[in-house]
């Protein structure tokens, strides 16, 4: 998409979440690899899943959302 205006993209883009987003790792979980973001209270929460395979999106332990305690 391209847009032609005069106003500088910090205007245009002022209320976008994606340009506040919170960094984001990537890590291997049970063999799979998937994007998390890193939490203030220490847990990590999947964003994503990079797999080929697709009994790794069946998983339940691997969805998006989910929450993974590193405190031990």
């Amino acid at each position: 998409m391209t847009l032609y205006t005069p106003l500088s993209p910090e205007m245009i883009y002022q209320e976008v979440e994606w340009l506040k987003a919170k960094p984001k790792k990537l890590i291997e979980l049970n063999g799979v690899a998937v994007e998390v973001e890193l939490l203030e209270n220490g847990e990590l929460k999947i964003e994503r899943i990079h797999s080929t395979n697709p009994q790794d999106y069946l998983n339940a332990a691997l969805q998006p959302g989910t929450k993974i305690d590193t405190r031990w």
